[in-house]
């Protein structure tokens, strides 16, 4: 057969395979091999493989245009098993963990396999190991022949369960297992109540005082005293009425009722906790911390603690301001006189804002202030601390024409913190003014002589006329 190479590749249609092999020369020959799935057995393939020559083409032996192969397919077995195993006995209000053991004893692989345990009566499901972590029954895919697979499996045992805890797990698969006794396995385990005890007792300690208006800080001692661990430890610590929760230590950082957790035998925890002290707080502060525990207590007395704390309330701030002016006693017309103010704080407390005011007198006018009054008055002053003194010079021009006398009163007060002594928060100066000089009226020196003879004078002129009279 002559000509052409070998064609497309061939067409599967149904359970038959055909295609064009194309030409051949005198002695070639071509190999196709066809690879397919056999069924599951027992069962007996019979293959036939045919050759046609094409049209036109003289086959001398058409009695070897065919060949034809019986093959036998054994059956596909897997001899899946699985083993639990689980503790002796179990607690009540504890969990339990089985480990299930899935194996495959072959031949052959085994397919889609799915683990089931079903959670037992009373108990409540608590988490499997992968690929069982959202429980079962779970699948565990395809197990070579030889292959396990372990799951972890635990239950939670309620804390009235009494008796006996019967666990089943049992295991199967898509491919024929010869030997389906060992495709479950039970665990039986007896209920045993294990009589633990733990001590916990809380110790609260606080301040013996505190400021309304401020925090109060307790600090709260937890303390297992055995003999075993305390589980499911809480601590609880109520806000007392009137304040407010600040802040408090992990793991309390949340508030309250908070778990501590497992304490073990002889372990403490110490929590601190911060409460605001409202402004107007006056009645005395009961706290109260408390601890419990899901282990039984054989000591209850010592599982609270009182902390009580005396409220001082706040004293309003006070302060005496003083004020004492100097000045000159005597000034002329038309100069400038000056007057020094001091400004003392006598307590008790300290003044934030105090401001000095000195108006200026009649027939004065303002030159000039030292600092912080240099603007003029009144003046800010600012804080004054209990004891402390400010000083300002303040400078006035007297006016030419002004005669008789100047009164200047200095003040300070505060406008935020009381004065318990009003009477000397001023103080006032009084200053004589004379006339400018070269233009006043100076007295003219008198002579005590000259005084006499003139008192002389007088008198003789006054008592001629008296003596001519009596005449």
């Amino acid at each position: 057969i002559g000509g052409a190479t070998c064609g497309a590749p061939p067409a599967i249609a149904g359970s038959s395979v055909s295609g064009t092999v194309g030409s051949l020369p005198n002695g070639a020959a071509v190999v196709i091999t066809i690879s397919g799935t056999a069924p599951n057995g027992p069962v007996a393939l019979s293959n036939t493989a045919s050759v046609t020559a094409p049209a036109g083409i003289n086959d001398t032996d058409p009695a070897n245009n065919s060949s034809t192969v019986a093959t036998s397919v054994a059956a596909l077995s897997a001899d899946i098993s699985v083993v639990k195993t689980g503790p002796a006995n179990a607690a009540p209000g504890t969990n339990v963990t089985y480990t299930l053991t899935v194996t495959n004893g072959g031949p052959d692989a085994a397919t889609n396999v799915v683990l089931n345990d079903a959670t037992p009566a009373g108990l409540s499901f608590v988490s499997a190991s992968l690929p069982c972590a959202a429980g079962f029954p779970c699948s565990l895919g395809t197990v070579a022949a030889g292959g396990s697979t372990i799951v972890a499996v635990t239950f939670a045992v309620p804390a009235n369960a009494n008796g006996s805890i019967v666990n089943i797990a049992n295991v199967g698969s898509d491919t024929p297992d010869p030997n389906p006794a060992n495709n479950s396995s039970t665990v039986t385990i007896p209920i045993v109540a294990v009589t633990t005890a733990a001590d916990l007792a809380v110790v609260k300690s606080g301040p013996a005082s505190v400021t309304a208006g401020t925090n109060a800080v307790y600090t709260l001692l937890v303390t297992n005293n055995g003999p075993d661990a305390a589980t499911g430890v809480v601590l609880a610590d109520p806000t007392p009425t009137g304040l407010t929760l600040v802040s408090a230590d992990g793991p309390c950082a949340g508030g309250f009722p908070c778990a501590l957790g497992t304490l073990a035998n002889g372990a403490s925890v110490s929590v601190n906790v911060t409460f605001a002290v409202p402004l107007n707080a006056t009645a005395a502060i009961v706290n109260t911390g408390s601890v419990t525990s899901a282990t039984p207590d054989p000591n209850g007395n010592n599982n609270s603690s009182t902390v009580t704390t005396t409220v001082v309330p706040v004293v309003a701030a006070s302060a005496d301001l003083v004020v004492a002016k100097t000045g000159p006693v005597t000034v002329i017309a038309g100069s400038t006189i000056t007057y020094t103010i001091m400004v003392t704080n006598n307590g008790p407390d300290g003044v934030p804002d105090a401001v000095l005011n000195d108006p200026t007198p009649p027939g004065l006018t303002f030159v000039s202030a030292s600092a912080p009054c240099v603007g003029g008055f009144p003046c800010a002053i600012g804080a004054i601390a209990n004891g402390a003194s400010v000083t300002v010079t303040a400078t006035y021009a007297v006016s030419p024409g002004l005669v008789g006398s100047v009164t200047n009163i200095a003040s300070a007060h505060s406008a935020t913190v009381p004065d318990p002594t009003p009477n000397n928060n001023s103080s006032t100066v009084a200053t004589t003014v004379t006339g400018a000089p070269g233009g006043e009226m100076k007295p003219v020196p008198v002579d005590a002589r000259w005084m006499l003879a003139l008192m002389t004078l007088m008198l003789m002129l006054v008592g001629a006329p008296l003596a001519k009279r009596r005449r």
